[in-house]
Parts: C-alpha cells; structure tokens; sequence
C-alpha cells in the first residue's frame, strides 16, 4: 500500500468515525490528523486530511519488530516512567530509561494482541533513522514534544512496510 492510499483509507476512516458519533465532535475530528509510518524508510508523516504537514525521521523495529497494521493513540505522557523487560523501574530522566520525555501509548483494534508498542522519544539519538528498537517507534526528544503538543488521543496511525 502505498502513502495516497494510506491517506485516502485514514480519511475515511476518520470520516466513518464522524459518521456514527451523536456526540460534539473530537478534537481528532476538528483537526482531522493521522500519521503514517514508514519501516522501510524510518519515517513518520504527520498528515491533516490528505496535506502533509511535517515528515520526522524515526527508529524502527530491529528484524520486523514493528508491527505493520493500524493503531490508535490511546493514552499520551509527558516524563514517563519506565519497567525494563526485567522488571526494574527507571524514573524519567534516570539513565536507563529508554522513553525520553514523552510516550504515545498505540493500540490496535484489527490486532487485539499487540500490547505494549508506542511512539516515543529515546536516550540514544544515534538510533534515529535505524531498524534498532523492540518494536516501538523512537523520535528525537524535540520531534516528539512537537508531535506530541499537535495530535490529540484517538489518532490514526498507520505502520506502513
């Protein structure tokens, strides 16, 4: 699939969303936001009904990791905490935490199963650009405060190969 037709498919999407909703319009609605990622060039594009706004470069999923499918952001925090994959808890800003100053939780409704992915800052800037995370989608801490101020809770975003 290619980024026109990711386009076409999120606005209607959103325009389906709008369709079957009694209640005062969303601030997704209003802003009619959605985001594309692309693994195959490590990048993210912001998109406001079919215009591009702003293309970020991104770490990807080392060896496909990052799921191809369409999430929703669900939760979004500004200095999150973080558990390693052992169980040990790092404070925002504590070396050690991977997250960098904020975390955009995604969730799937066609893939129920994917827990636990997310677009977030990182503690390793060299990374950008790179297939080299678990799975999440990483962005240079000052992309992912701008990012984060623009889109609200309840965004499309569309992982594309």
């Amino acid at each position: 699939m290619n980024i026109k037709s990711i386009i076409a498919l999120s606005s209607l999407l959103l325009l389906l969303v709008g369709c079957t909703t009694q209640e005062k319009a969303s601030p997704v609605l209003e802003a009619n936001y959605s985001i594309v990622v692309s693994k195959s060039s490590n990048q993210l594009t912001l998109l406001q009904g079919n215009n591009e706004i702003k293309t970020y470069t991104v770490a990807t999923g080392k060896n496909g990791r990052t799921p191809v499918t369409t999430f929703t952001i669900i939760d979004k925090l500004k200095n999150p905490p973080w558990t390693d994959f052992t169980g040990k808890h790092f404070e925002s800003g504590e070396e050690g935490n991977i997250l960098g100053s904020r975390y955009m939780m995604l969730t799937s409704s066609e893939k129920p199963q994917l827990r636990g992915f997310g677009i977030q800052g990182t503690n390793k800037p060299d990374d950008i650009g790179k297939q080299t995370t678990r799975g999440c989608i990483s962005m240079f801490n000052e992309d992912i405060e701008e990012l984060f101020e623009l889109v609200p809770e309840g965004t499309i975003v569309t992982v594309i190969d």
